[in-house]
């Protein structure tokens, strides 16, 4: 009887070292939808995963069926009351509907596997976009006009259409008035003109309608001087926007530049992706200053044909701008 006794004596206290430290795993949601215009073109989402429980949470696979691909939790471990994010990839071959599932194994210990609905839709349809996101004028006498262009493109597989919405902020003028028509692949450039009246910083926008996606916004800024007063060449004003503000040169061979906005100091993830939604590339992973953070992306060892450059800081920026190697 005491044998019996002891080894129950053993297992309670078993069982109450498992309930006092234990690991719980935690997803901010159980159903992720995704929803693309460009068959070639893969979208990304990112998934939050924390551990809410009190003793060290491993990964230790994730995975995702179908046309559904994911990156970067394998073999993770998550300390208590700590978060990462996943990032999903939707990259299908065809257009349609599709439904999978996004798998994820841990060590938590009452729910050890955990499965996240994966809903996608891809209809072809225009992608228009434009570049950059922002354009900073710097210093102009007043009076006097300074000009800088915007670069629109269309990476859907039906036609673009783009017309003028708004543009607001005294001084600034575009240099069209009539819709742009842009077939797949083409692009297009216009000027935007800063002529400031008075002595002073002026803020603006810029917004563009189109058939697809969405509307677009290019935040402006500029100053107005007096004559006579020294201009400053390095107008160091922080952007205003998150954005990817500027890949040059694009096509490229094998080397091209990425600049990235930071209006604060953030968390900045970059990283390549080729058609398929994998990853062929980390280029920045880590907390950068407010700012431009310039990053250059070295395709050597790659094939030529059409790359992505994904650009995230997470709840401020989830951007993808296409690039194309030309070797």
């Amino acid at each position: 009887m005491k044998r019996v006794a002891k080894i129950i004596s053993t297992l309670i206290l078993v069982m109450a070292f498992y309930n006092a430290l234990s690991q719980e795993i935690e997803v901010v949601t159980d159903t992720m939808y995704f929803s693309k215009y460009l068959i070639e073109m893969p979208q990304f989402d990112s998934l939050t995963i924390s551990n809410v429980g009190d003793a060290a949470l491993e990964i230790f696979e994730c995975y995702a069926g179908g046309p559904f691909h994911c990156e970067g939790l394998e073999d993770s471990v998550l300390e208590p009351f700590e978060s990462t994010f996943l990032l999903v990839a939707f990259s299908p071959s065809v257009a349609g509907l599709f439904e999978d599932t996004l798998t994820i194994v841990s060590n938590d210990l009452i729910n050890d596997t955990l499965y996240i609905m994966l809903n996608g839709q891809c209809a072809v349809r225009p992608m228009v976009t434009v570049e950059p996101g922002h354009l900073n004028f710097g210093q102009v006498q007043v009076g006097h006009s300074e000009r800088l262009t915007l670069t629109l493109g269309n990476d859907g597989g039906t036609q673009g259409v783009i017309w003028l919405e708004l543009i607001e902020g005294e001084g600034f003028s575009v240099d069209f008035e009539n819709n742009i028509y842009l077939e797949p692949g083409d692009t297009s450039t216009f000027q935007v003109t800063f002529t400031p009246e008075t002595q002073g910083i002026v803020t603006g926008r810029l917004i563009l309608g189109a058939n697809g996606p969405a509307d677009m916004i290019v935040s402006l800024r500029g100053e107005g001087i007096l004559q006579g007063v020294d201009i400053n060449p390095n107008d160091l004003t922080l952007p205003e926007t998150f954005c990817i503000s500027k890949i040059y040169p694009n096509p490229f061979n094998p080397l091209t530049t990425i600049t990235i906005s930071l209006p604060e100091q953030s968390e900045l993830l970059v990283r390549v992706f080729n058609i398929m939604g994998q990853k062929v590339a980390e280029l920045v992973n880590g907390k950068h200053s407010a700012g431009y953070t310039k990053t250059i992306f070295n395709a050597a060892g790659l094939s030529s044909g059409i790359y992505f450059i994904h650009a995230f800081v997470p709840g401020k920026m989830n951007e993808i701008r296409k690039i194309v190697l030309m070797k």
